[in-house]
């Protein structure tokens, strides 16, 4: 069925557009003036993701949006990713409780979307162990983020395994280039929602520094009404208390060379979904990283270790889910410049070795990982690009190596302008996850029999019955296959427009399912009533695990509109286009379907102190199956939101207020999630700029 966008939006898109055509026309001076001779165009935009390497935007072969400092400084959103991320094309996010966001490019997300890199400067934050990322624990300052680099397509040719539908890279200032400054910030409002940061840093000689704390906490969302035949326990959803610390240290060497070093904490707790059904993270639980660069030229050498340890509880069971682990990562990369410039040489590799202490997958104590990836960017021609590279991956855990390859082209008709065609294709993979192969625990879930008190002349309330989970170590890694035709352009350096369609195939997609389920012949453990009973009611696991099987395929476009139209202020629209994936092998009503149309509109900015920004997104229904049974799966409706940031800042004090879903549109992001509502919040800052004082 065709789906149609309300036409309420409408209003609020022109409103949108044509607001920012005032400030257009406000009469310049000359520090203005100055101001946007300075400005960055769009085609001088820098990014790293796409091929690990500095390069410009209207130069890599792939699709790849850039979330700027400003905007960011700019948003509605406080305490989480989510909302700042859904204004990006192709890239579907969820919210399932204070604390819990999911999103992966392409295709459906889920509870634990699983094929999503997620990167601070370059170091993953990704959770092997169960193939997920905690959002949350990225320990970083608003105040000191450059910009956010998300990739739509696989990643893997350069970024490995688990890039597989894409990579998000958050982008950290240095402490170099943000010198002498500290920052102190603070705010309150609804939903119990408070927070604190400070962020100093400082240049001394050769040595620069930068260390930041914060703490965020929020109430929970409230509760949906309870599933049908199913008991979930409103009453001990909560929200999230999260303190973090960071901090940087570099050394340059000379010129050319430095040495820099960080190391962080960052604690969390609320509730997070997966496929077993909901968790209560507990308190205490924690992330703590540390990392050492060695820079030389192009050169880099890189140590990091990831520590995790949490205690979480299932809420539908006894199931306790302690998690203690640890991932250490040795890298190694360079750059080569070949042929007066028309070859330009990427390569490196890394090793990873993983620790785990898992209580529902004791087995899976440990886990080790490997590759190599060399690239190529060709210029045959000042209007040609090619772009081919191949990885190489081996895994404990995977028979053979692995071998992800891309090849992409573009053409830019014209010359000396920003018009670029391009066409690629590439392979990513995901590698199964400890959890996935070594699983080995009983869910305890639950069925709502009152509805059968009226037969029965008596109400049988709740029943209990246990399900046994378990691992499978011969799964596969998932392979994730892409063909994209993409067209971008820069006009004056003040407009940019991106248009990109593709086809995408999923396959030996790793599929948590029911092999066996309770039957009138085989009742579950304490079952007191005829065993007939079972015949008319949603069948009962027995036993669950992992497989892989059949294909997915995939296809959408993005349209993407970007323009300054004064200094300092931003508009933008995209628009994306998801068709229902096709399937082998697979029950469509086991898979998750996204949203056919979602569509942002904003603008942001400053003019003469006053902050402002204004982002309206619409979602068109979507449909979930990843958490459990029948019972869980559902639609949530389509949902249309509007972010407003309202703020002037003098001299070294700002002030601003911040809401989220203004209209107050109660919704969920995902069947299970929690119901979504408006969240406005005051926010105060101190900026201290001690170079220019």
């Amino acid at each position: 069925m065709r789906r149609m966008i309300p036409v309420t939006i409408t209003t609020l898109v022109l409103s949108l557009l044509l607001t920012p055509l005032a400030f257009a026309a406000i009469p310049q001076g000359q520090e203005e003036q100055e101001e946007q001779e300075q400005e960055q165009s769009y085609e001088e935009t820098v990014v790293v993701s796409a091929s690990r390497f500095e390069q410009l935007l209207m130069d890599v072969p792939v699709s790849i949006s850039v979330i700027a400092g400003e905007f960011i400084q700019n948003t509605a959103s406080t305490g989480n990713y989510a909302d700042l991320l859904r204004s990006v094309p192709g890239l579907n996010v969820t919210q399932t409780s204070a604390r819990d966001t999911n999103m992966t490019s392409r295709q459906a997300t889920s509870t634990l979307a699983t094929s999503q890199l997620v990167m601070v400067d370059g170091r993953t934050v990704y959770q092997d162990f169960f193939g997920f990322v905690l959002w949350e624990l990225l320990p970083v300052n608003r105040d000191e983020l450059a910009q956010i680099e998300v990739q739509r397509g696989p990643s893997s040719a350069v970024w490995g395994a688990n890039a597989m539908t894409g990579v998000v890279n958050v982008i950290t200032k240095s402490p170099r280039a943000m010198g002498n400054w500290t920052s102190v910030r603070g705010g309150a409002g609804e939903i119990g929602t408070s927070f604190f940061s400070a962020l100093h840093s400082g240049v001394r000689d050769k040595f620069s520094y930068k260390f930041s704390g914060a703490y965020y906490q929020q109430d929970p969302w409230p509760r949906p009404s309870n599933f049908s035949g199913a008991a979930f326990p409103d009453a001990v959803n909560r929200g999230t208390a999260q303190p973090k610390f960071d901090g940087r240290v570099d050394y340059q060497i000379n010129q050319d060379s430095n040495l820099s070093f960080g190391a962080g904490y960052t604690g969390t707790n609320g509730i997070i979904f997966t496929g077993l059904g909901p968790f209560d993270i507990a308190d205490g639980s924690s992330a703590s990283y540390m990392r050492a660069d060695y820079n030389n030229g192009d050169a880099n050498v890189r140590f990091f270790a990831n520590i995790l340890d949490a205690e979480s509880q299932n809420l539908l069971s006894p199931l306790i889910l302690n998690f203690a682990t640890g991932t250490y990562d040795f890298s190694a990369k360079n750059m080569t410049v070949a042929q007066e410039g028309k070859h330009v040489l990427n390569y490196g590799g890394n090793y990873r070795h993983l620790t785990n202490e898992l209580s529902i997958a004791p087995d899976g104590d440990t886990r080790s990982e490997g590759g190599v990836y060399l690239q190529d960017n060709w210029a045959p021609h000042e209007q040609f690009l090619i772009n081919a590279g191949v990885r190489l991956d081996t895994f404990s855990s995977i028979d053979g190596a692995v071998f992800t390859p891309r090849i992409g082209m573009q053409v830019r008709p014209f010359a000396d302008q920003d018009h670029a065609i391009r066409v690629s294709w590439g392979r990513g993979t995901r590698a199964p996850s400890v959890i996935n192969n070594h699983l080995n625990t009983f869910i305890f879930n639950s069925i709502d029999l009152s509805p059968l008190t009226p037969v029965l002349g008596f109400n049988p309330g709740l029943f209990a019955f246990p399900i046994f989970a378990e691992g499978n170590p011969g799964l596969k890694q998932e392979t994730h296959d892409q063909f994209e035709v993409g067209y971008r352009a820069v006009i004056n350096g003040k407009v940019s427009l991106d248009f990109a369609y593709y086809v995408s195939e999923t396959t030996d997609n790793i599929d948590f399912y029911t092999d066996q389920a309770f039957n009138m012949f085989d009742p579950p453990p304490g079952w007191a009533l005829p065993g007939f009973i079972l015949n008319f009611l949603p069948a009962l696991p027995k036993h669950m695990t992992y497989r892989n099987i059949g294909s997915i395929k995939n296809q959408g476009m993005e349209l993407g509109f970007q323009a300054r139209v004064a200094p300092g202020n931003e508009i933008f629209a995209n628009y994306t286009w998801q068709k229902d994936p096709e399937v082998e092998e697979i029950d469509l009503a086991d898979v998750n379907l996204p949203p056919t149309n979602r569509f942002n509109v904003g603008m942001a900015g400053s003019v003469r102190g006053l902050m402002y920004s204004a982002v309206v997104a619409y979602q068109d229904e979507a449909f979930w199956s990843d958490v459990l049974d029948s019972r869980f799966h559902g639609v949530t409706d389509k949902m249309t939101t509007l972010n407003l940031t309202l703020g002037y800042e003098l001299e070294n004090i700002n002030f601003s207020v911040r809401a989220t879903n203004v209209t107050n549109q109660l919704f969920q992001q995902h069947y299970v999630g929690d119901v979504i509502g408006r969240r406005v919040v005051a926010e105060a800052g101190l900026n201290f700029d001690w170079d220019n004082r």
